[in-house]
């Protein structure tokens, strides 16, 4: 009997009701941090589009200002203020 039930799932911890598991999304169909470095060649467009609209990476193409491999090796020396920042906001 539904009494029975409560009593003993309240009591004893048996004959309770199935707790419904919580609806989960789907997962991301991509990863935007893998390859964002070179983004621009390597993504293919629904992957630009996506990272775009959900995480507001790869939103167009940066502009040229600066060639963020040129002197990737010695970055911390070699580089301007300008460049290190331009690079840290359009490559990351």
């Amino acid at each position: 009997s539904v009494p029975k039930k409560a009593w003993c799932c309240k009591h004893v911890g048996r004959a309770c009701a199935p707790v419904p598991m919580p609806h989960l999304p789907p997962p991301d169909p991509f990863n935007c941090a893998v390859d964002w470095a070179t983004w621009g060649t390597t993504w293919t467009i629904a992957k630009k589009q996506w990272c775009c609209k959900h995480h507001g990476k790869a939103c167009g193409k940066p502009p040229a200002q600066y060639d963020c491999n040129a002197g990737w090796a010695n970055w911390q020396a070699g580089w301007s203020p300008g460049k290190k920042a331009f690079c840290c906001k359009h490559v990351g």
